[in-house]
């Protein structure tokens, strides 16, 4: 009992789902902003579209990260919210603080490796270490919440490997982690805890 109080225990397996769509939906849009007129083939999407600046692609991929991002963030935190306020128990306890940094300090330090990366024009691996920073930082945040989460963290940082090797598939391993892994882990979460209530 004293361990179960020292994690954070709001976040279920519904925001695991919802995240999952949000991604997949990102990267619906991405495939289709990249596909253009249908005049570029799935393995050429990082060279530029005919008509676009390649400023233009980068801005737009730009944006559209960081509305799924926001998207997400929002809606973990509004489901955890309910989910608490449904259980009669604090939102924003310790363990919440501490899970939170946990994630954001590694989470902050993948996003700035990203844009470096953009930067210097290596955008073949921002899949890759998208998905193993996200690994890594789930990992570093599992001890303030269920430890399943080590699952998903282990399922990230293997895709984003995955990813590194065949970097012409980012944008599908992108999908694949952010996306159909957390609707499975949500999933998976949802019948261990929550079928139950």
């Amino acid at each position: 009992m004293m361990e179960e109080s020292a994690k954070f225990l709001s976040l279920g397996g519904f925001s695991g789902v919802i995240v999952g769509f949000i991604a997949v939906i990102g990267a619906t849009v991405a495939y289709f902003l990249i596909l253009e007129k249908g005049t570029v083939k799935y393995d050429e999407y990082l060279r530029v579209l005919p008509g676009s600046s390649f400023s233009e692609i980068r801005g737009s991929f730009i944006f559209l990260g960081l509305a799924v991002l926001l998207a997400a963030l929002l809606s973990v935190w509004y489901i955890s919210y309910r989910k608490s306020k449904k259980l009669k128990v604090n939102f924003w306890t310790p363990s919440a603080k501490k899970m939170v940094y946990s994630l954001a300090v590694v989470l902050i330090t993948g996003g700035i490796f990203c844009i470096i990366l953009i930067y210097h024009g290596y955008f073949k691996l921002v899949a890759s270490v998208m998905l193993i920073f996200y690994g890594l930082a789930l990992l570093n945040a599992s001890k303030y919440s269920k430890h399943d989460i080590r699952s998903l963290a282990y399922a990230q940082i293997l895709i984003g490997l995955a990813a590194a090797f065949f970097l012409n598939h980012g944008l599908l391993l992108w999908t694949i982690g952010f996306g159909f892994v957390h609707i499975l882990y949500g999933i998976l979460l949802y019948f261990k805890y929550e079928s139950q209530d």
